[in-house]
Order: structure tokens, then sequence, then C-alpha cells
């Protein structure tokens, strides 16, 4: 029961010269039969089946018998099961979503994009659609967004669904003319940054509070006067003195420098905004006495005097 037999069919073209190669080969045989004029049928141990199959062309292996052929058998249809049930699971595994990317410029919405791809069942580890189903998703997504998005794009590589979005763009006012542009502070005109008006005064003057910068009114050649209405600003250098005081006991001297001036700065940007800087800053004077400290500074500044 345990001795493990090959049966083999073998087609030759002599008895006795079968039996004596197989002798020669050192392969041991058992039953032997003739089936007919050129067919023997004999059993023989399965170690002897490589020998056989390279030394006979003719040879079909007809049955394997015994335990170790049982054996090998079973392992043979587990591997072949194993090997299908792991594809099953690969393939199972591959069909699924494992990773989801949200790309934009408005993280404020991107949870209602989460949302919508929930209620899609675009879910991780969820089976991922088909590229015709996945587009119908993006055009809906699209569509219930579009108010806040201008742009959106449901893609799918591999395992990783990616949404990629933009949003809306909201067009700026258009800015309303204004009327005669007076200077609100003393200073000397640098540029003008005008679109509507008419120029009353030129680069390097110097004006003070109040004084018609861009006039609103534009006198044709004929004589008639037209109101244009003025949009712009005007840019001009203007001059502070700014003075500032500290206690500073227990700080070193260059440390009572830096921060007060530290406090000028902080005073003169009051009256700094956007696309407005300081050209110069000049220490006048500096004092420290009795653990008190004094700064003058004086400031060049290049601002909007319209304002």
């Amino acid at each position: 029961m345990f001795e493990s037999k090959d049966i083999w069919n073998i087609v030759f073209y002599d008895e006795v010269s079968l039996i004596n190669k197989l002798k020669f080969l050192r392969v041991e045989i058992y039953d032997f039969k003739k089936v007919d004029n050129y067919k023997f049928y004999f059993k023989t141990s399965r170690k002897n089946r490589k020998i056989i199959k390279e030394n006979f062309k003719e040879c079909k292996l007809v049955s394997r018998r015994g335990l170790f052929n049982y054996l090998e058998m079973m392992f043979k249809r587990s591997t072949f099961l194993c090997v299908v049930i792991a594809s099953l699971c690969m393939y199972n595994v591959s069909r699924r979503i494992w990773k989801i990317e949200i790309t934009g410029d408005y993280e404020e919405i991107e949870s209602s994009f989460l949302d919508e791809l929930t209620n899609n069942k675009i879910v991780i580890g969820g089976y991922y659609p088909s590229d015709a189903k996945l587009k119908e998703i993006e055009d809906d997504i699209e569509l219930y967004m579009a108010k806040e998005v201008e742009f959106l794009e449901l893609k799918r590589k591999g395992s990783v669904i990616s949404l990629r979005y933009q949003k809306r763009r909201v067009a700026s006012p258009l800015p309303s003319k204004g009327v005669n542009l007076y200077a609100t502070k003393d200073g000397m005109i640098r540029y003008f940054n005008v679109v509507s008006g008419v120029k009353q005064v030129k680069e390097y003057d110097y004006v003070k509070k109040g004084d018609l910068l861009v006039s609103d009114v534009v006198e044709t050649s004929s004589g008639e006067l037209i109101n244009v209405g003025t949009l712009g600003s005007v840019y001009a250098n203007t001059f502070y003195i700014i003075e500032v005081n500290l206690d500073y006991e227990g700080m070193d001297e260059a440390s009572v420098f830096s921060r007060m001036l530290d406090k000028a700065k902080v005073k003169i940007g009051e009256n700094i905004s956007k696309d407005e800087k300081i050209e110069i800053e000049r220490v006048l004077d500096y004092k420290i006495e009795e653990n008190k400290g004094y700064m003058k500074v004086y400031y060049m500044l290049l601002e909007d005097i319209t304002i």
C-alpha cells in the first residue's frame, strides 16, 4: 500500500529488446504484459519516471498508485486550489478603492465633496465604479457644487480615486469714479496712477494739504466743461518726526536702542497701507539717563496722499 508505482504503456519494436533496455537502464518492472505487437504494459517505481521519459519517445503514464503518488496528487490539487483562491483574492483587492485624494484651492468645501462621494458609494475599501459611472458621478457632483466650483475632475488611477477642483472665481466689482482728488497731507509728488481725471500738479511739485491734485472736469477745445470723474491715486513723499520713550531697567544699551527703534517703526507703520513704504529712516536724537531712554526719528514715506 505504501509503495508507490507508476503504470506505463510503451510502444516498442520488440518485447525482448524492451526488457533488455529496461535492465540496462536499471529500471525494475512488475506485471509486464504485451498488449499488442508493439505496445507493452508494466509497473515500476515512481523514481524511474524521469528515466523512462528520457529514453522512450512513445511512452504514456497511464496511472499512479500508492501513498506517495496520492499525496503528490493531493498536493498539486491543493496548490492549484490555493493559486485559484489567491488569484480571486488579488482580483477582489485590486477592484477596491484604497485611497481618495482631493486637491484644490478651497478647503472649506472639501467635506462636501467627501459627503457626495460617500453618497455615490465612493469610499475607502469599496469597489471602484466603471469609467462611465465615474463620469456620471463627476457630472452630478459638478452640477450640485456649481455655485462654489468652476472646474471639477474625477479620475481613477489603479486603486486611487482623485478629485481635482477649482474654486469659482468672483468678478471684482468695477471701481466707481469719484470727484476731485485733493491732497490729504503735505508732500512732494512722486508719480500719478490715474486712469480718469485731469492732473493739476506735476511730479516733484510740493503740495500742501487741501491742494487740488486731479480734477473731475475736462475742458474741450470749444470751451465746454465735461464731467469725466476721477479714478486713481497720487503718490508723494511725506515727512514725519517720531518721538518715543522707554523705561529700560535691566536692559543693555544696544537692546534699548533696538527696542526704541522698533517702537518708532510701529508708530510710523500706522500711517502706511498696502503699496506704501518707508524710503528714509534716520535717528536724529538718542538719549539714555536714569533708566529712561528717548529717541527722535525722521521718516520719509512714499504714500498715496489722496486717501
